[in-house]
């Protein structure tokens, strides 16, 4: 059979992954999310002994990986791309775990996703498949780097962004980004309010980036993030904002059950 498995640009959401080391002195914990078990027996093969990584999990549903993304400790995910077996397919997981700072080796045995899954994503990195040993670690090394050197790089305070008010890339101060949300036209672009008050669309910015570049940024549900700067107290799945929090804002948001545990060790 054959595969196809290609890197994807959004591996560089995972800054946040290790903040308590400077390098990367252990192997990537990978897992295996594919119907096929072939899939699994190859990838875990070519990996065996690595220095680079090893699989410490295998799913065969996307839907499996989510339930269960919170409270497994990996960095990187080798995604199918069609799930039958499924009511989600790779290419709805895909945004899903990026956005909790996962690394995404998509995999596909059907040349025609190849161009779709490049579009959507933009990969930077084509590895035929069967492949062999030095490639499938030539990306792992790839997602090493790009690891090592966030850390490495730490938070900024401001980011440079294109924002379509303005029609022009704008310096923002980090801390002064209060609330994000998914635009409703282009789910690409983020609406943001800023601590003035005023509202700006950042163009093609995912959730990944901006959580990357500040640590103040934390998401509460699949379509919106918040800092914890305006956060009052969080109650099971329910966000109360404090007093001083902008006008334009609700004064309770709705925390999701994948994002409640992360989100309460980190504001606690």
């Amino acid at each position: 059979m054959c595969y196809t498995i290609f890197l994807l640009l959004n591996i560089g959401t995972i800054v946040k992954a290790r903040q308590h080391t400077h390098t990367m002195e252990r192997k990537l914990r990978c897992a295996i999310v594919d119907d096929d078990q072939e899939a699994h027996n190859t990838i875990i093969e070519l990996l065996k002994d690595s220095p680079l990584g090893e699989v410490t999990h295998s799913f065969y549903k996307p839907s499996d990986l989510l339930r269960d993304l919170d409270s497994i400790d990996i960095d990187v995910v080798f995604l199918d791309i069609m799930f039958p077996n499924d009511t989600m397919q790779g290419l709805d997981a895909a945004p899903l775990i990026s956005a909790e700072n996962k690394a995404v080796i998509f995999i596909s045995g059907r040349n025609e996703f190849i161009v779709e899954a490049c579009k959507y994503a933009g990969a930077i990195d084509v590895l035929p498949k069967p492949t062999n040993r030095e490639k499938l670690l030539s990306a792992l090394l790839k997602v090493q780097k790009i690891i090592a050197g966030s850390l490495e790089g730490g938070h900024k305070e401001h980011g440079l962004f294109f924002v379509a008010e303005r029609k022009e890339q704008v310096s923002l101060l980090l801390s002064d980004i209060y609330f994000v949300q998914t635009a409703a036209g282009d789910r690409r672009n983020k609406e943001i309010l800023m601590k003035s008050g005023e509202k700006l669309t950042l163009m093609d910015c995912t959730f990944g980036n901006l959580l990357q570049l500040s640590p103040k940024l934390a998401q509460i549900n699949i379509s919106q993030l918040i800092s914890y700067d305006i956060v009052e107290a969080v109650l099971h799945d329910t966000i109360y904002l404090k007093p001083h929090a902008i006008a334009q804002m609700p004064k309770i948001l709705t925390l999701s059950k994948t994002h409640r545990q992360k989100f309460k060790v980190n504001f606690t």
